[in-house]
Parts: C-alpha cells; structure tokens; sequence
C-alpha cells in the first residue's frame, strides 16, 4: 500500500474514483474543493481509498478530515494509514487546535471506524438540518429583542460577546480549555445577521439568552440548496430552563426564517448540559450528523 500527497493532475483520477464509487455529492464536492488530499493506491497504482483536509469558515482553526475508502478494501487499515498520513503531508497551522471528523446516524461502520482512530480525548456534538416548517416551534414570554434593535437602543455589542463566550466557555472549558485562548473563543463568535441574532432579557433586563444566525451558509456545509445557520446559548436557575429559553430563541429565528426559503442548520454539543433535552426535541426522522472532534494540541 503506498499513501501520497494528490497532484493536481490526479484531481481527474480522485473525481472519477469517487463517482465509480458513488458516494453522495456532498463529500464529492469537498474532496474536488479542497487540495489536501491523500491518496491510498496498491502496488498497481489502483485507489484504494482518499482522505482530506478542508475547513469551516465558522471555525477557522478547526480541520475537518473526510476519509473514504472503497468496500472492498475497508478493515484492512487502509482508513487508519490515511488518517494517520495526512498530518505530515498537510501540517496543520500553528492556530489549528482540533480535527473534527463527522458520520451520520445510520452509519454504524464509520461511527465505528471514527471511535477507533482516537478513543479517548474527543467530544461529541449532533447537527440538524431541516426546513423551518419541520420544527416544532413554542411561544416566549421573555424580552425578547434582535440584534439590531439591542445595539440601536445602546445595547453593548461587547456585553453580547462576553455572554455567548463566557456561557461556552462554562460548557467547554472542563473538557476543550483550548478555548480560554481568546483568539479561539473569538472563532466561535461571529456577529453574523443582526435582523436574526436576537439577545433574551430576564425580569432584571440582564442577559440570559443570546442565539446568532449566519446567512449564506450553504458553501461551508457544501450543498446546494439555501441554508441560514442559527447558534445559541443560555442561561437559566435549572437545565430545563436553560432549554427552554435556548428553545424561545431558536423558535423566534426559524420562525423569522420562514419564508426565506433556506433551510435551518444548528449545532449542539454532548457535553452541553441541555444536550439531551435538545435531542428530545429534534425530531428523530431527521438524519443528524455527528461530529466527532479530536485535539490536536
């Protein structure tokens, strides 16, 4: 088995193998948008398998790694050798911090295979994509205000920041303290729209919610149709609170995307204490992706 860095005549081949292989067009884009690519062949110079490296605009010091690897040839380690290879052919920037690798429910071989390649020092998160009608909404009696109309009423932009990285910092920091770093924390907040982040004030006009929306979000999730992408926190006296409040805001965004015509995209994290109340919540005939991540240092 001979494993190598793609040249860029080799694009043609890594395309035509994938499309014998006829893998979905998702991970088909990724590999073709990307040039980190490491390529598994045998002594014939026939593929084996393919692995890469692209990344998320969203979190720019995380790697997102792809392997496939034809049926034929799985469990023969030729999934863990690429894995293990693309780091020295495409070493990670000194900002990088994690690997993030990623399966569907249904797929219990690569789930698997994932778990294999690191058991220990990993988290776990869930991704939903759907369109806003699929969502069962609730109504919110709490102040509820966008973003927008927060900072032209002297809202403090900085007060927002403070609240959504503080509150990720209270989930992640016990098992990820890599993001203490504040240009790493900085990666997980952007301000995005302001029409569609909204902030939640509790009885004493303080912060208790705060959930932004990312527009456009379809290339960083390589597929085609329209896609608004919307990421809250919350804060609340019990986890069955914080839900709630984390579930208003989420219920006013989708609720505002409605008639956008984009589909809805959220994340949300095991470690985060309203992780199962929020898997209660997302229907199960939704396909949920879950992502795995790996430090890196």
């Amino acid at each position: 088995m001979k494993i190598k860095a793609l040249k860029e005549v080799q694009l043609e081949e890594v395309e035509h193998f994938l499309n014998n292989e006829k893998v979905d067009s998702v991970l088909l884009r990724t590999f073709l948008n990307t040039r980190s690519i490491a390529i598994s062949s045998d002594t014939a110079g026939e593929i084996l398998g393919v692995a890469c490296y692209s990344r998320n605009e969203l979190h720019p010091f995380t790697l997102v790694e792809d392997v496939y690897v034809r049926n034929e040839s799985r469990r023969k380690g030729v999934g863990t050798t690429l894995h293990n290879n693309l780091q020295s052919l495409f070493p990670p920037k000194e900002k990088d911090f994690s690997i993030d690798m990623g399966c569907y429910e249904n797929e219990e071989e690569k789930t698997r295979f994932i778990e294999s390649l690191c058991p220990d020092n990993r988290i776990t998160g869930t991704s939903v994509l759907s369109h806003p009608e699929e969502f069962p909404l609730m109504a919110f009696t709490e102040n509820l205000v966008c973003l927008k109309k927060y900072y032209k009423n002297g809202g403090s932009p900085l007060d927002v920041k403070n609240f959504h990285c503080r509150i990720y910092d209270r989930d992640h920091d016990p098992v990820w303290p890599l993001t203490k770093d504040k240009e790493v924390r900085d990666d997980y907040f952007l301000e995005g729209d302001q029409n569609l982040g909204f902030v939640l004030m509790d009885k004493d006009n303080q912060i208790c919610g705060v959930s932004l929306c990312f527009r456009d979000f379809s290339k960083r999730l390589n597929i085609d149709e329209p896609v608004t992408c919307i990421h809250g926190y919350a804060e609340g006296p019990t986890v069955e609170e914080e839900f709630q409040r984390i579930i208003g805001l989420y219920s006013k965004q989708i609720s505002e995307c409605r008639g956008l015509g984009d589909k809805v995209y959220f994340e949300f994290d095991s470690f985060e204490p309203t992780f199962d109340f929020m898997c209660e919540w997302t229907p199960s005939i939704w396909k949920r992706l879950y992502r795995y991540q790996f430090k890196l240092r």
